[in-house]
């Protein structure tokens, strides 16, 4: 007899590695694409203000 705790660990453990399959996909398809947002940043900053 399967208890509900234990059908609720396994579709908890279950969600969880869906989940990590899906975040490392994600971080991969970042990191490949990281070049692109790669090179100068805005240099807004550096523009001196008004009565300096």
């Amino acid at each position: 007899v399967v208890s509900v705790q234990d059908r609720r660990s396994r579709v908890l453990q279950a969600l969880k590695s869906e989940v990590k399959d899906k975040l490392d996909k994600e971080v991969k398809s970042l990191d490949e694409d990281c070049w692109m947002y790669e090179g100068p940043r805005s240099r807004i900053n550096l523009i001196s203000k008004p009565g300096k």
